[in-house]
Parts: structure tokens; sequence; C-alpha cells
């Protein structure tokens, strides 16, 4: 999420995300849970300076399935994979698009519930993590698959990598818009949450299992309130192929 990245890098010295395990924290997946479409287009994209949540939802999801359609021949005969789809956004756009079936994860069971009625379509299911897992053991592949603005969030995204590469058909594409920081919600006090950073890069992790194709710049005009510079030192584009 842009809003809380940015956040961060306005904070003072002293006060700093953590680095490494923060003793005593619990993760908090609840924060992702929504109870209607607007509260999970908040917790997907969240406002930027100059641009509302659905400006940006339209702005931002328009950019990346021009990005995947320029450089992919998808159409109604390819499986995509939206990793952590939220309400489900960018696959509803991609079915528009391309007429392809998606088959999109996310933990949070509001998430998917919102994510089934917004996209209202036959090429759209929707799992789990282990209903997932299941499905891969039951030889489930897809063609190509993408991960928006979600691993920097996951408490053990080496597991969620090999998840996804598990799914890709090998050597298949993987699209990867990643914050540069890891924020994971966790738990502040019985009543609150808090973002803490860990160790672990997620560039490195994907190594294991993907090889890196291309890494991309923000154009200044996805978020006119925030300079390239700045957006380039929030997130990252990459583009991937499963290896491993």
């Amino acid at each position: 999420m842009i809003r809380s990245i940015l956040q961060s890098l306005g904070k003072s010295a002293g006060t700093e995300i953590p680095v490494g395990p923060v003793a005593g924290t619990v993760y908090q997946p609840g924060f992702f849970e929504a109870k209607d479409l607007e509260t999970a287009k908040d917790i997907a994209v969240s406002p930027v300076p100059g641009m509302s949540v659905d400006e940006r939802w339209i702005h931002e999801t328009d950019f990346v399935v021009d990005m995947i359609g320029s450089r992919l021949g998808i159409n109604e005969n390819n499986r995509i994979l939206d990793f952590g789809c939220g309400p489900g956004r960018l696959s509803r756009a991609l079915i528009r698009r391309f007429g392809c079936s998606v088959i999109a994860v996310d933990m949070a069971e509001r998430m998917r519930k919102i994510s089934v009625e917004y996209v209202d379509s036959p090429c759209f299911q929707v799992f789990s993590l282990e209903e997932f897992d299941a499905k891969i053991k039951d030889g489930l592949s897809v063609d190509f698959g993408l991960a928006s603005w979600v691993l920097q969030h996951c408490m053990l995204p080496a597991a969620e990598i090999a998840r996804i590469a598990n799914a890709l058909i090998p050597d298949a594409p993987f699209l990867l818009i990643n914050g540069n920081e890891r924020l994971v919600p966790v738990e502040h006090d019985a009543s609150s949450i808090t973002w803490v950073g860990d160790n672990q890069d997620v560039d490195t992790l994907m190594r294991a299992r993907f090889t890196e194709l291309e890494r991309l710049s923000f154009p200044e005009e996805l978020a006119p309130g925030i300079t390239a510079a700045e957006l380039n030192a929030v997130g990252s584009i990459s583009w991937w192929r499963r290896t491993g």
C-alpha cells in the first residue's frame, strides 16, 4: 500500500520501522479483511497525494493491464494467476480485456467473497491458500501469474513465492509489483495493529525459483501528486520467468 510506505519513508530518525523479528508480536492477517467493496478498495490501493482511491483504482489498473497486453498475447485460452487478488480489480480487468480465465488467491475470507461479487464472471475462481495448495497438488497449472502490492505484506514471502512457482507452467512469465520495504501487520496491543519490517528481501527470495527478465520504472503520471523518484523509491515493477 503506497500510503503506508510513503508514511514510513517520512518517519524521523529513531522511529524507523524495525528490521528483524520483533519480540512478542503476532502476525495479524485480519487487517486485510474488509466489510464491503469500498473498504476493500482502500485496503488494496489506498489514496495517494493528488489522487483518490477510485482514481488510483482506475488509473493503476489500466496501466497494469496495458503493460501486460503489450508484452503477452493473452486470450481466452489462457489461465492467469492473480495472487493476493484482494477485491478482484486486476482479475476483472484482465477477464474483460482478454477473455482469459483467472485463478485468484487471497488469504482474507471477506476479500474472496467481495471479489466474486465484483468480478462477476464464470471465468473467475478464487481460493484460500489451503484450497490453492490442494488444487496445485491435484494438477492445477497457469500460463502467467502476477502479484500486485502483496508480497511485501506476507509474513512468509518465501512460502508464497513457492506456491506461485508451483502453480506456473515451466518458463511461465510472472509480473511482480511490490513495495521496496517490508511492511507486515502485527498486533501492537490488544486493540491495535502496527506495521513492522524484517530482514527478508523479496527479490532475493524470488531468485530461488525465478529468473529476473526486466525491471521497470513507474511513470510519473501514474500518481500525479508523487514524483517519479518518490514513486520508484516506494516500489518496483519487475518481470520474471519461472525456472525452479
